[in-house]
Order: structure tokens, then sequence, then C-alpha cells
């Protein structure tokens, strides 16, 4: 498995409610998707564009691959703001009692 980040673009914060009716902000990012660092992405026959599925413990969600060097490799990043993928559902709710918060950023994943 491959280590999945959750967090915000420049463009959507939180879940786009507002940025989604911003047509000047849709023409940027106008839908999420999962960016893997090429060496991840190869062995995997992942090409720029593709439909994945992303499947944790807890679920699992379809959205488009985003083949990027900006990103570590062994991780992938997804931001949560678009109302058809709920990033939420992959994500572990148990309170970490050091960080003293719920674990909603990061999990393990596996894509496919």
């Amino acid at each position: 498995p491959l280590w999945l980040s959750v967090g915000g673009t420049l463009y959507n914060y939180q879940i786009g409610t507002k940025e989604k009716r911003a047509l000047g902000l849709a023409q940027w990012f106008p839908e999420t998707a999962l960016e893997i660092h090429p060496e991840d992405a190869a062995p995997l026959g992942i090409s720029e564009g593709d439909r994945i599925r992303l499947t944790s413990r807890r679920g699992q969600i379809e959205t488009q691959a985003k083949i990027s060097s900006s990103i570590a490799r062994g991780m992938v990043y997804l931001a949560p703001s678009f109302y058809d993928i709920e990033v939420n559902s992959l994500l572990y709710p148990e309170f970490n009692a050091p960080a003293g918060t719920h674990a909603y950023k990061a999990c393990a994943a596996r894509v496919e």
C-alpha cells in the first residue's frame, strides 16, 4: 500500500461549496485527482487521467490519476473538496491521543 495524504489546494478548501460555483476557479481546478509519483504509477500501469480506485481498510473511492513528481514516492495525495468523492470514507475515525485529534488527514491505501 501507499500512504494517502489528504489536504486542500490553492483553488479549493474544505468541501468546495463556494468554490464549485466560482466559474473562474473551476477552470483551474474542475475535478480532484489522485496525485501519484511516476515510479509508483508505472508498475501499476497507471497513466495521466486514468480512472483509478483507491482502497483503504475502511472503504474505497474512484477518481482520476494525476502523475506528478512533486509527490514523494510511496505517497499519494488527494484534495477532498468535491461532493462526489467521499475521501473521509477512507480515513480512520479513531482518536489519536498524542496528536489530540482524529486521524482525518492520512492513512494507508491501495491504488488499482
